[in-house]
């Protein structure tokens, strides 16, 4: 069972809806001229 904070019925398609999701992030920076941010790192404590 998928976590429900997941948008797809199959994990391929919540796959594959992050990386629409991410190309159209990138195209608006694009289309706007400005940087992408910097990409930073989020520390997870088992």
């Amino acid at each position: 069972m998928l976590n429900k904070l997941i948008h797809g019925d199959t994990y391929q398609d919540a796959l594959n809806n992050g990386i629409e999701a991410l190309e159209s992030l990138v195209a608006a920076y694009q289309a706007t001229g400005e940087p992408l941010p910097e990409p930073n790192t989020v520390c997870v404590v088992p």
